[in-house]
């Protein structure tokens, strides 16, 4: 009779210590888990909070002398980050001449780019793949360009050729301010300047 109850405590503690055993592994696994989960979504990327398709943007530099009319396909919202990416896109540039009596907007030129994004707060657009800029008969062609709505500026790189009737430039990149009214090339630690302008005069 005593060994019987020996043996009842001994399998009974045995039964103890094996289910805490299995409880403690079965834990110590679901935090494993919930720890990698955490790890997992701390690296993904910001989420869009809206999407839009065929949408259509004014966007103006600081002094509101040139419009720039912004045309997307598809358009993604990610509010965290005040950040507009869109694909494929296009702006028509437009020369803004106001007065107490009209307003007129002259086309400056056509820009369009495989995708582009917008960090709002800044005011700063960068657009590529592709890019390229049609202005009267002349046509730009180059791998990315930024354009800074607050100091007027544009900044273009990679491969750039500027093709017309009468010639054909190329260079590393170009600066210009948001109207192209003049445009810098930069290349091989050289410089040339060249005025819209007079070309567009010439003609």
């Amino acid at each position: 009779m005593n060994l019987n109850k020996k043996s009842i405590i001994i399998l009974s503690v045995i039964f103890i210590a094996i289910t805490a055993l299995f409880l403690f592994n079965f834990f110590t696994i679901e935090n494993e888990e919930k720890v990698e989960k955490k790890v997992e979504n701390s690296g993904q990327k910001p989420q869009a909070e809206e999407e839009f398709a065929d949408i259509k943007l004014n966007l103006y530099n600081k002094d509101k002398t040139v419009k720039l009319e912004l045309s997307a396909k598809n358009l993604v919202r990610y509010e965290d980050e005040n950040l507009l990416k869109m694909n494929p896109v296009e702006i028509k540039a437009y020369d803004i001449k106001e007065s107490d009596e009209s307003k007129e907007e002259n086309l400056l030129y056509t820009l369009r780019g495989e995708k582009g994004n917008y960090q709002s707060d800044k005011g700063i657009m960068t657009i590529s793949g592709a890019v390229t800029i049609e202005r009267n008969n002349k046509r730009f062609s180059f791998a990315e360009i930024t354009i800074n709505e607050e100091s007027n500026e544009v900044l273009a790189k990679g491969d750039v050729v500027l093709e017309s009737k009468e010639m054909i430039v190329k260079s590393d990149r170009f600066r210009s301010n948001l109207a192209l009214d003049f445009l810098e090339f930069f290349g091989d630690k050289k410089v040339a300047r060249l005025n819209w302008k007079e070309i567009d005069n010439s003609e």
